[in-house]
């Protein structure tokens, strides 16, 4: 039987955590240029569940398309409520199949409680696991748990990875701040298909770049999760509209910073 594990249920709520979220989105930055000819639209998964590894990836690949799926590997084979994280042969197989595997911290805190040695610890510890199981894989993009993110963690998170995904609803348009992109969290109520249909169609008209994220693939989804149902509309839906469905490690191959130098990892 899995081990049941306790988790934060979201980011400090009390006044100086969120003034130093708000100042880290508006002033700790790192621009650049989204250049594509195509709408881009990523599918990301965070923690990762086992519904996600297997009900999502397949819904992905038989659309011939693959997603970034944000490992915190202190999670792998244990049970929070309903949700019943990946085991490692499941995100070995993710990455044998094409799939970005990004970092989402090791043991999946709220990065803005920790140290600055505590926190590098999370890069490194998720790292050392991850690379263990995938002697190559290349951790270039990063996830922040619960999206809670103040001045010092991006900082930080800017001299690990190419780039770090939040959790703000929102189009990433021409001008990015790569450091903390947006995403809408794909759930059946937020998102359902004609929302999904409208958000398509703005990044079309902005020239820009439609990220989702997700948790469970289940036919029972919480507010945090979708349906197979959803998630096979919403590839579908950005297939129909002629979209670039990547990866975030792929998309960034169009991401140039401001002297048009590209931003993608070696």
């Amino acid at each position: 039987m899995a081990e049941t594990i306790t988790l934060a249920t979201g980011s400090d709520p009390s006044f100086l955590p969120r003034l130093d979220r708000k100042v880290a989105r508006w002033l700790i930055r790192r621009p650049a240029m989204l250049h594509s000819e195509r709408t881009i639209v990523t599918f990301s998964f965070d923690d990762i569940t086992r519904t996600a590894a297997t009900f999502g990836a397949k819904i992905l690949e038989d659309e011939g398309v693959r997603g970034t799926f944000f490992v915190a590997s202190g999670l792998l084979g244990k049970q929070f409520g309903s949700w019943q994280f990946a085991e490692t042969p499941e995100v070995v197989a993710l990455y044998a199949a094409g799939h970005e595997i990004g970092s989402h911290t090791h043991s999946h805190p709220d990065c803005q409680l920790l140290s600055n040695a505590d926190l590098q610890a999370e890069f490194a510890n998720n790292a050392a696991a991850l690379e263990a199981a995938m002697p190559h894989v290349k951790l270039t993009s990063f996830a922040y748990p619960y999206g809670s993110v103040g001045c010092r963690q991006k900082r930080m998170m800017m001299q690990e990875f190419a780039c770090g995904r939040g959790a703000h609803p929102g189009i990433n348009a021409q001008h990015l701040d790569i450091s903390q992109l947006n995403s809408f969290t794909l759930n059946d109520e937020g998102t359902p298909v004609a929302r999904i249909a409208e958000l398509i169609e703005e990044t079309k008209a902005a020239s820009g770049w439609l990220m989702f994220h997700t948790h469970d693939v289940c036919e029972a989804p919480t507010a945090e999760d979708c349906s197979p149902a959803l998630l096979r509309a919403a590839v579908e839906l950005a297939k129909a509209a002629v979209c670039e469905i990547l990866p975030i490690r792929d998309a960034m191959k169009f991401v140039h910073s401001k002297d048009g130098v590209a931003t993608q990892a070696a």
